[in-house]
């Protein structure tokens, strides 16, 4: 049977896709649409169109309402038993995994002797990887994502860096993605608005981690994640799309300013496209699948000055009576802010939190197994008199209470939104016949389809495929 290697493009609908195949007919993108297996999926998640959620539906094959797993970095030591992710049903039936920082995936199993590698996602609570030098660049790859979650950070960690310089070839930097950076701080230097595209480079770097160890291992299942189409079309879909909106708020500078940042994002895409279907090319016991758990279209053309973020959580949870021995923070996306703590303190944290308010609004608190705590901050455009903070009868500025009111130096908001369609496109070398299936594919249906692909079993709870997405021939 075929090995696969899943390209996760976060959220990238057909209409980014095919707006990019007509500015580049003659990129990766174009040549895969003449040559794959495509199909329009569907996610069941509509109550719960977040990455975390529809991606988890994506790779344990039941909705959010069964798997709940309703944010990043929750525990899963209960959902793993009862709706293992593919990785682990593949591994314990004797299938070769490599995971490149798929949603969910931290933390890493304690058995990995099915694992050829095995880099966590990006909001992993600690800097774990398989082999050695792949926790090297997670180590390194947090920082820069904690430096760099609304307005990216110029800043780079001194002493990361120098502790990732002796892995740098194991690693797979490529003389491009050198390139790619150098020319990144070119550009920055002439036009400092270009820093934004930082966080899409991150993207790059994890790549040539990923596809060095794919190379090396060929793993028969492995996947690689990337979210930073997504987060370019979040912020400036309504630089691209400008006729989506009615209402916007964004004048005519700003929509030239950043109306290629979509079509970079997609560029840096394309790049990795490339290299997977040459390597599939030397390598034709491999399909690749590019598949997205939902996608992205026009939401709010609604500019944002300010927003509210968390600037010292130990501040804010002591004001909750909470000391800093108490509690351990999770990543999860801003801004969001979630945490665990001790069951006695999760009670008083239930009181408190129905009496907190920023600038006169509710704060929404989340609260799941093994005492894991979110909160949603995130005000917009917060003035003055409305920055404070209410606790109970008690009320603080923002500084007081660990909060902040950023400006947001793009002024972007949330111009791109989450919508249940997305894409399944799979490219077989030895089957390059292009073929559109009419129906659309219910994305509970694809964890089923991979599984029935290398012979498994298909658990009872899962939803089963009407008709096959991948070719099971043999090379």
């Amino acid at each position: 049977m075929r090995k696969l290697v899943f390209f996760e493009l976060n959220e990238v609908p057909f209409r980014v896709l095919n707006t990019y195949v007509d500015r580049h007919p003659d990129s990766a993108f174009s040549k895969l649409l003449q040559k794959s297996t495509i199909a329009k999926t569907v996610s069941p998640d509509s109550k719960w169109l977040h990455p975390w959620c529809t991606w988890a539906t994506v790779h344990r094959g039941v909705d959010t309402e069964k798997h709940m797993l309703t944010n990043l970095s929750q525990n899963l030591e209960d959902v793993d038993i009862e709706f293992p992710p593919l990785w682990k049903i593949l591994a314990n039936q004797g299938v070769r995994i490599g995971i490149g920082g798929s949603l969910n995936s931290w933390p890493m199993p304690a058995d990995l002797s099915q694992y050829d590698f095995f880099l966590p996602d990006t909001f992993a609570s600690d800097a774990q990887g398989f082999p050695p030098e792949v926790a090297k660049f997670q180590d390194f790859n947090l920082n820069m994502v904690d430096k760099s979650a609304r307005n990216v950070s110029t800043g780079i960690s001194g002493g990361k860096a120098i502790a990732l310089l002796p892995h740098l070839l194991k690693l797979g930097f490529t003389l491009s993605t050198a390139k790619k950076i150098i020319g990144q701080l070119i550009a920055e230097r002439q036009n400092p608005i270009r820093k934004g595209r930082r966080r899409i480079l991150q993207g790059v770097l994890a790549f040539d981690v990923f596809f060095q160890q794919l190379k090396s291992k060929k793993p028969q299942y492995t996947t690689f994640f990337s979210n930073h189409v997504a987060s370019s079309m979040h912020r400036y879909w309504a630089s691209s799309y400008a006729e989506d909106f009615k209402q916007n708020d964004f004048d005519p500078d700003w929509v030239r300013t950043y109306a290629d940042e979509i079509d970079f994002a997609m560029t840096q895409a394309d790049d990795m496209l490339e290299k997977l279907m040459i390597f599939a090319h030397k390598n034709p016991e491999y399909t690749i699948v590019l598949t997205t758990s939902m996608g992205q279209g026009a939401n709010l053309g609604k500019s944002i000055a300010r927003q509210i973020y968390i600037k010292d959580a130990e501040t804010f949870l002591q004001k909750l009576n909470v000391e800093p021995d108490e509690w351990q923070r999770r990543r999860v996306m801003l801004p969001r802010f979630a945490f665990i703590t001790t069951p006695q303190k999760s009670e008083l944290i239930r009181q408190l939190s129905s009496t907190l308010k920023v600038a006169g609004q509710p704060v929404r608190h989340e609260e799941r197994a093994n005492d894991y705590h979110m909160f949603h901050f995130g005000m917009e455009n917060v003035t003055d008199d409305m920055a404070y903070v209410e606790i109970g009868n008690q009320k603080f500025t923002l500084e007081e209470a660990g909060l902040e009111n950023t400006v947001i130096e793009d002024q972007s908001g949330s111009s791109g939104y989450h919508i249940p369609t997305g894409m399944w496109i799979s490219y077989d070398p030895k089957n390059m016949n292009k073929q559109n299936i009419q129906t659309e594919i219910d994305t509970r249906e694809i964890a089923p389809a991979v599984l029935s692909h290398f012979d498994v079993s298909v658990p009872e709870y899962m939803k089963k495929l009407s008709s096959s997405l991948i070719n099971r021939q043999t090379p």
